[in-house]
Formats: C-alpha cells, structure tokens, sequence
C-alpha cells in the first residue's frame, strides 16, 4: 500500500476488494452445529411488501425445528411492560416540555394515535416519539414481521425461543437520559419536513433491496448518545450470538432478530464468524402481487444480471427538475451515504460510503463492504488519518508524504471540493477526471449532485458513485479511534 497508493481518495474507495451478494437471510454451519441454521433479519413493521418472501425463505423456516426471534411477545405481561414505560414517579410530560410543544404534541396524538397526549402524559419521551413514527407506516398486514414469523413457528410446533430479554431493550432505552428523551421527542413534533417519515420510508426501501450496510449506517447515523448505541446494539449483539449458538447446537434454528443486528464489524455475523461458524448469504426474491411464485424463483436462478433486478421493488421515480436550480454553497455542513463501483483492470468491486464535511474545517469518511466496516478516514486542513481494518493499519501525518506517490497534487481543499462537487476548486490540468450529474434539490434554491463519476488516468480506475440522502447544516459524526494494536504506516 505504501508504494502503490494512486490517489487519496481513490485509495480509500478501494479497499472494498469484493463484490458480496446481497442477502437479509444467512446460512450459519460449521463447529457444533450438526445441521445449517438460519438468521433471518426482520424490521418491525407491518408494510405487507416485507412479507412476500420467495419459498427460499419459507422453506428454510420449515426446515428448523426450533424458532427464535428478540423477544417472545406473545408471552409477555402487559401489566408489567406498561409499568416499563413509565417515567420516574412524580415526571410529566406537560411540566417537562414548553406549553406550546405540548399542545403541539397533543394535536399529533390526536391526529395519529387517536387519543390525547394527557393520556400519554406519564410515558416516556421515547416510546411517544416511536409510536408516533410507526403510526405514520403502511398497515397492510395485522401484525409486525417478527411477531407474524412467531405465530407461524407456533401454529406449526416449534420449540420458540427469545434471544434476549424484554429487560435488555428497556436498559437500552433507559440509558438515554431524560432531558436527551425531551430533545428527541421536541425534535420530532417540530419537524415540518416529514424528514422521520423520509427516514423511515428509506430504512424500508434498504431492506427490500437487501442493503444491510446501508441499515447499518442509518443505525449509527443519530443524535443519541454513544451509550444509547453501545446497550442498543453492541452489547445486546454478544447476547444474540451467543444464544444462537446454544440453541443451533441442540435444535436446526431459524432466528428472526432486527437488520440492525446483523451488520458491522460488532454485529451477530462477524460476532459468529469470530467464533468459527461459517456464516453465508442466501439469495431470495420478493414476489409482488403480479409476479407468480414460480417466475420470481426462475428469475432467481437465472442468473446475477436479473438476480440484481428482481432485487429492487419497482416504484415510479419522477425526475424532479433541478435544471434550473443552482449548485448548493453556503452551508456549514453537508453528509450523504451512498454506493461506489471501483472499476479497474481486476474487475469491479462495491462499497458503500458516509460522508460528514464540516466546511473548510473536516471531512469524515467511512466506507464498508457487506456487513463489515473497512475503512474510517479523517481529513483536516493539516493532517490525515485514516484506519484500515482489512490490514489493521493506519495512517496518521500530513498531506506531504502522500503526495510522493500521486500523480497530481492533494490538500484538504482538493478531497473537500472533489466529495462536494465543487469544480472550480478542483485542480486543474492534472490526471484526474471528474463528472457530477443526476442533481435534485436539497431546499427551495439550490440542488446536489447524486451521481460522479471520478477517473484516475494514469492507471485507469474509475470509480462511479451513487448518493442518497444529502442533508445540508445537519452535523453529523467526525470521530476516529485508532485500535491500540494497529500498525502505523510510513510512506
């Protein structure tokens, strides 16, 4: 890497050095277990699109004798779970918010959830903003996905199995304090842009396109305390893997846990893979109302070409015209996730990206591949850091040394301009190409670029890239942590 870097920014696109299938049901063998068993990742939601599952998944849940999910529902006490959703004793939520976000909240209870809001008055600010979220959901289907697979696993007498504890999720939430709760639940109410509503139908659109890096990404993509993400996630995460094995060393398993749970370098997959199973991704399809059973699983085994396409829901896009509108400038900062082919003489490899640019100050990076976080890059005006956890690695000096190896000139303006799309900034005259296009508005006067393409000539790599999501003058996070045991690169 030392003598063979091409170019910064290229650099740290590349290191996703495999295209991976895309799957939200995984095959997990090897060790103690006997027989393959199954994760499946769900959302909790009752969009009746997630429930039209090809019989690759519905054959995999015959196959097991027992069946887990997060937490068995159908057992639980209501008494006690509406106790846990209490705030302390004495703490309401009409002395807690102004009297104008209350009477603001009041009126979204009554319009989404029917009832109002002084009947919620003693609920903590959390469970209201959720239930004010899902309530703004399609309902086609009577129940949430996991429960729905719950009812299946009993009807047809399977052993049932939770995972974790009701009590796991509620330390989680407590850890959250209060007054974060109130500014989360007021953030909510005040948001005139649907911006949650936006959120959400995004979060839905990356699970029917089996993208669990990019669910992956909007689950660390969040005001909320690292704490909160720590017992959320990371910490419930070694429960779950741990459980697994237990069961799936007894009975065939099929286990049902959120796609949140699934991805990163902390989630269930790599925690079972660093426990020596073998964990591997099935391929299905969704069946729409107009698509026969059997054409979608002929589709599926037709080959990768129309497997890619089977694997996007159709929906009508309407290009907005942004023709007119003219290059946002002016904000303080701009982030966006999205995808990037790496096109070269090897082939082409995938990654997907997040990028947090707060102007002329600092630009965060991170880049993954399928479930496993590779790369998170810090750009400054003075320094570079970046680590590389395919090759535990990092990087951390100035712009000099990296500059002995390419074939044109970077700076913190140059990889600023090159993210943002500022072409007037971008050095001119040197071996590097660059294309913007497909803008689309971001307010009412200005527009962003979702599509680049950028093209390193001396060596031909292109990498083609596309956005979703930019968000302007909403910070987002800028930190780096260099692993203890990694190995500092001099170049």
């Amino acid at each position: 890497m030392n003598k063979r870097l091409i170019s910064l920014a290229f650099c740290l696109l590349c290191v996703a050095t495999t295209a991976f299938p895309q799957s939200i049901l995984w095959r997990v063998s090897g060790k103690n277990i006997q027989s393959p068993s199954y994760l499946y990742g769900t959302i909790h939601i009752q969009d009746e699109r997630v429930f039209h599952y090809d019989s690759t998944v519905s054959n995999a849940f015959k196959a097991c004798d027992a069946f887990a999910v997060e937490i068995l529902l159908d057992e639980l006490n209501m008494a006690g779970l509406r106790q846990t959703m209490m705030m302390p004793k004495g703490q309401v939520l009409s002395e807690l918010l102004s009297k104008s976000d209350f009477a603001l909240l009041d009126s979204l209870c009554k319009v989404k959830l029917g009832v109002s809001a002084i009947f919620m008055n003693s609920m903590k600010p959390f469970f209201i903003a959720s239930a004010l979220q899902q309530a703004d959901l399609p309902k086609g289907a009577e129940n949430a996905l996991d429960l729905d697979l719950l009812q299946k696993a009993r009807a047809e007498g399977k052993s049932c199995y939770g995972v974790e504890q009701y009590m796991d999720q509620i330390k989680a939430i407590d850890a959250v304090s209060m007054k974060d709760q109130i500014a989360m639940l007021t953030e909510f109410i005040r948001d005139t842009t649907n911006q949650s509503v936006e959120e959400m139908g995004e979060l839905v659109d990356a699970y029917l396109h089996f993208d669990l890096d990019r669910m992956w990404e909007m689950s660390l993509d969040t005001a909320l305390p690292k704490k909160f993400s720590k017992v959320l996630l990371y910490d419930r995460n070694v429960k779950m893997a741990k459980r697994f094995v237990e069961i799936a060393k007894k009975q065939t398993l099929f286990c049902a846990v959120g796609c949140a749970h699934l991805a990163g370098d902390k989630g269930v997959i790599a925690l079972l893979r660093k426990k020596g199973y073998t964990v591997e991704p099935v391929v299905f399809s969704w069946v729409t109302d107009d698509e026969p059973q059997a054409q979608a699983e002929a589709v599926r085994n037709s080959g990768p070409e129309i497997k890619e396409q089977t694997n996007k829901v159709d929906t009508e896009v309407v290009e907005p015209d942004a023709s007119a509108l003219p290059m946002a400038t002016g904000y303080n900062w701009v982030t966006y996730r999205g995808k990037a082919d790496i096109i070269d003489t090897g082939g082409t490899r995938t990654c997907n990206f997040y990028m947090v640019n707060r102007t002329d100050s600092i630009l965060y990076l991170n880049i993954h591949a399928y479930s496993v976080e590779v790369m998170r890059a810090v750009f400054t005006p003075d320094s570079v850091i970046f680590v590389n956890k395919l090759t535990n690695q990092y990087y951390r000096d100035t712009y000099a040394p990296i500059n002995r190896h390419l074939p044109f000139t970077v700076d913190f303006q140059t990889v600023q301009a090159l993210f943002n799309g500022q072409t007037e900034k971008l050095p001119q005259g040197q071996k590097l190409s660059y294309e913007y296009s497909a803008f689309e508005p971001v307010d009412d006067a200005s527009s962003f670029f979702t599509e680049f393409v950028f093209k390193e000539l001396n060596r031909v790599i292109e990498v083609r890239g596309r956005i979703k999501v930019v968000r302007l003058n909403v910070p987002g996070t800028t930190n780096i942590k260099i692993p203890e045991k990694f190995e500092r690169i001099t170049l």
